[in-house]
């Protein structure tokens, strides 16, 4: 059986998000990083929800399998946890390669939540996971990583790419 697993401090770390909350999210990368400057791992900090959230966007598991394969293959099971813990997720699915590992939770017909692992380690990785995005790309998405702090239009190739060879080395 082919298992994803993603620890739980990594849920939604590096998430998709409406392109409506350009700003906010602008904005939220900006208060992250100097809350941090200020506090320096003493405390943490809770992002607001978005203003647009990503169920709006009416997307469907079967519509993301369907624009994610291929290159993602379905894992059989989702499983999170941390130390030596670790529970199967219900009603979250799992797409992946050797780049990049998509999760998706799915509680009801609609999607509220896509997040990522991403894990390019040459130029095929880079490749499969900038075909990802491109296709996510039609609707009208951004792709944020709250970690390194990088709010990317999915429509922009050029900065996706970019951020994929960041994340290479």
């Amino acid at each position: 059986m082919r298992t994803a697993y993603f620890h739980e401090d990594d849920y939604c770390q590096i998430e998709l998000v409406c392109e409506e909350n350009l700003a906010w999210c602008l904005d939220q990368t900006r208060r992250i990083s100097d809350f941090a400057t200020v506090h320096a791992g003493d405390d943490m900090y809770v992002r607001p929800s978005h203003s647009v959230e990503l169920a709006a966007r009416g997307i469907t598991i079967e519509a993301l399998a369907n624009a994610v394969a291929p290159p993602l293959q379905r894992y059989d099971a989702v499983t999170t946890g941390y130390a030596s813990i670790e529970d199967v997720i219900p009603n979250t699915s799992a797409f992946g390669d050797s780049g990049i590992t998509l999760f998706a939770s799915h509680p009801d017909p609609v999607i509220p939540a896509i997040w990522f692992q991403v894990h390019p380690s040459d130029e095929a990785s880079i490749a499969s996971a900038m075909t990802v995005f491109a296709k996510l790309a039609q609707w009208r998405l951004l792709l944020v990583d709250w970690n390194w702090g990088r709010v990317i239009p999915l429509s922009d190739a050029g900065a996706v790419e970019a951020y994929l060879r960041e994340q290479a080395r």
